[in-house]
């Protein structure tokens, strides 16, 4: 058994001694708690400074402090599926890789349209945009994921990177080379000032160093209006888009204005001239009148006929009677007599001439002779 230590005389006398003066110490009524070895364990250790609580209440003021500040910033790499679901309610577009770069672009700018509406920070937009994918458009991105961006997760690829490979697979440079040139030489002709200005935004994401500066692209539309227009705002020195647009519209919307009031004034001329329309409304009634009488005026048609054919033979006979006699041989009377050769005019016979009909009387050749 191991020999009881024996305590230290200074300690044994501080617990022993009383002082002079002071309060009697309290009175112990439980032992006090003894090692393994049944040794006195050492008291606990004194209460912290103040200097030390001074420094924890500079620490707790500095974290709150800090909170307070960062309170608002999103965290990016937290809440996934919260920021897909919040994603999701635009509804936006998905692309499943058609071959077609007004297409893509189309979808491109719906999707950044969609980032801004929800305030997207630029490390989920990869990861956001990824997940609409699908078909072609799938397997392209799988492809260049493990190929351009090495398999990096996908927070960590940035959103512009993203774009540039996008535009190289599905918008390639020959075609917007030719989308650059269609902007260049865009022009207005017979669309409004509002179809037009469409048309030059739309083609304008092929030209960023012109839409990139105010002066040239507000040149640039400018040179594409019609002449009318294109002369009153060089007139009017527009120095910016907006400008030339509003003066444009208004422009135009006047000139159109001033024409329908002129078709107006042109059509409540019209109906001042009465004989124009009597006549429409006499001519309608003769039209219908001779298509209904045709299938009855036959018979007076046939008729009239016979009586002319019978009066033009009389006035034969009667100009042979008197003519035979007075005109010579070669006439223009007798041209016509021999083309009515084939049948007599007078006893309707066939085999001779009305001149030569047997019924007719007979002049004595010597008087014909002798007549002047």
């Amino acid at each position: 058994m191991a020999p009881r230590r024996r305590p230290r005389e200074g300690v044994a006398e501080q617990a022993t001694r009383p002082e002079v003066g002071d309060a009697p110490p309290p009175q112990q009524t439980q032992p006090l708690p003894q090692d393994a070895h049944s040794g006195i364990v050492p008291p606990p250790p004194p209460p912290p400074l103040v200097a030390q609580g001074l420094d924890m209440t500079h620490f707790l003021e500095g974290m709150a402090q800090f909170v307070a500040q960062h309170r608002d910033v999103p965290v990016p790499h937290g809440g996934t599926g919260r920021v897909l679901r919040e994603f999701l309610q635009f509804q936006p577009p998905q692309f499943l890789g058609q071959p077609d770069p007004d297409i893509a672009r189309a979808w491109l700018d719906a999707v950044e349209r969609t980032f801004r509406s929800m305030e997207c920070v630029l490390e989920e937009r990869v990861l956001l945009a990824s997940y609409q994918l699908q078909a072609q458009a799938l397997t392209w991105w799988s492809a260049e994921w493990e190929t351009t961006f090495q398999s990096h997760p996908l927070r960590q690829i940035p959103w512009q990177e993203f774009v540039v490979s996008f535009e190289r697979a599905f918008c390639p440079t020959y075609v917007r080379t030719e989308r650059l040139y269609q902007f260049l030489n865009l022009q207005q002709r017979d669309s409004t000032v509002v179809q037009y200005r469409a048309r030059f935004v739309e083609l304008g994401r092929y030209a960023p160093q012109i839409m990139g500066d105010e002066g040239l692209r507000t040149q640039q539309f400018v040179r594409g209006l019609r002449p009318e227009l294109r002369q009153a705002l060089i007139v009017a020195r527009v120095t910016d888009l907006d400008a030339a647009y509003q003066t444009a519209a208004a422009l135009e919307a006047d000139t159109l204005r001033t024409r329908a009031r002129s078709a107006e004034v042109q059509t409540q001329v019209v109906p001042s001239q009465p004989h124009q329309q009597q006549g429409t409304v006499q001519t309608t009634p003769r039209t219908t009148t001779s298509y209904a009488s045709t299938s009855t005026g036959t018979t007076a048609k046939s008729g009239s006929q016979r009586r002319f054919r019978h009066d033009r033979r009389q006035a034969e006979q009667r100009q042979q009677s008197v003519g035979s006699v007075q005109q010579p041989t070669g006439q223009p009377s007798q041209q016509v007599q021999r083309s009515f050769a084939g049948q007599c005019y007078r006893c309707d016979q066939m085999g001779h001439m009305a001149r030569d009909c047997p019924l007719l009387p007979r002049v004595p050749q010597q008087q014909t002779q002798t007549q002047p």
